[in-house]
């Protein structure tokens, strides 16, 4: 179980980022 739940949270933090690079990429002033 353990596992399984960093595993969800550090996948959550890479789309989170994911995003965040698109939306940079997408809108720099917005950043």
């Amino acid at each position: 179980m353990g596992q399984i739940a960093v595993f969800g949270i550090n996948r959550f933090q890479f789309e989170m980022k994911l995003l965040g690079c698109i939306g940079n990429a997408l809108h720099p002033d917005i950043g």
